[in-house]
């Protein structure tokens, strides 16, 4: 008797799963009868329904490269890593708590209108080696170096959009006196989140060390799977 139970409940549920791809898939199919894209229309319909994400949640999701908010490039000995920083991910951050009222939320939003940010980290493939004194001779080639990296490489960097060039608008250099292996700067960047969301490429002119250039591509199509902010009402 379990037994029949059992398949009984099996036939039940692929009954169901069957009626389930009847009513969805019928719009996609009928779309690809209409001209559109078959892959288009599921992406759409996959990923209409946004998650939702506590704060903790939301930034683990975009530090996650499987979402290609980071990425990375290796150039002769060196590590770049780039992570676009949504407003909220960035207001997550200075804010560090899962309360996050949706009014606080709403306040930051507000003054941060305008701009789009980023963090660019660089570090050496060989972690036994310190990237402070890296291809320093002296103290002066090393204060040479720091200096740039104060003063000089955001003249570097700059974030391409369809067909406009955006200069890097606030930059800094976190100086740790060599307690990181790493060096990491902030940038940020004046374009609006709704060109920003049509395609972005962060393009760095290397100056310090080797001739040539890097980019960063971020596809619009990433952006159709960013998760939703859970805030306190």
């Amino acid at each position: 008797m379990f037994h029949n139970k059992t398949v009984f409940l099996i036939i039940i549920g692929i009954l169901i799963g069957i009626i389930f791809l009847d009513l969805y898939m019928q719009p996609i199919i009928s779309a690809q009868t209409n001209g559109e894209k078959f892959t288009d229309r599921l992406h759409d319909y996959f990923y209409k329904t946004k998650l939702k994400l506590k704060p903790s949640d939301y930034v683990e999701w975009f530090s996650d490269p499987m979402h290609q908010f980071v990425q990375e490039e290796k150039y002769h000995d060196m590590r770049y890593k780039v992570l676009y920083k949504p407003k909220e991910y960035v207001i997550c951050m200075e804010e560090r708590t899962n309360d996050l009222s949706s009014t606080c939320m709403k306040n930051k939003l507000l003054a941060m209108q305008g701009f789009e940010y980023f963090d660019l980290q660089i570090s050496l493939l060989d972690s036994s080696k310190n990237i402070w004194n890296h291809q320093s001779k002296d103290s002066l080639e090393y204060d040479k170096q720091l200096n740039y990296f104060s003063f000089d490489m955001e003249k570097d960097i700059y974030l391409v959009s369809k067909q406009d060039t955006f200069s890097c608008q606030m930059f800094h250099f976190e100086r740790s006196n060599g307690l990181t292996p790493y060096y990491q700067f902030l940038m940020g960047f004046a374009i609006s989140s709704s060109q920003a969301q049509t395609g972005m490429e962060l393009i760095i002119r290397m100056h310090s060390w080797q001739k040539g250039y890097l980019h960063f591509t971020f596809d619009k199509s990433i952006f159709v799977k960013k998760p939703e902010l859970w805030t306190v009402n």
